[in-house]
């Protein structure tokens, strides 16, 4: 819904993680959805490692990767 998530490599740590990059006017609710997820360790909720601007000041979330199909897949 608010955003494209990628998958991506952790240069420094050696993973693979998801990023997700946040259109502009949903910048709010994802910061604050991150900040809540962080704070919690839950099988069910997926892990928010960091939150960083890209080099075009997009708003990007870094979180651990969950392979499998897409959600958008599982709806159609």
């Amino acid at each position: 819904g608010n955003g494209t998530v990628l998958s991506a490599r952790d240069a420094i740590l050696r993973r693979k993680v998801a990023i997700k990059r946040v259109r502009s006017g949903d910048e709010g609710e994802v910061l604050r959805e991150a900040r809540i997820a962080a704070q919690l360790d839950h099988p069910a909720i997926v892990t928010v490692f960091d939150v960083f601007r890209d080099q075009t000041g997009a708003l990007c979330v870094a979180m651990r990767l969950v392979e499998g199909a897409s959600l958008a897949d599982r709806l159609h």
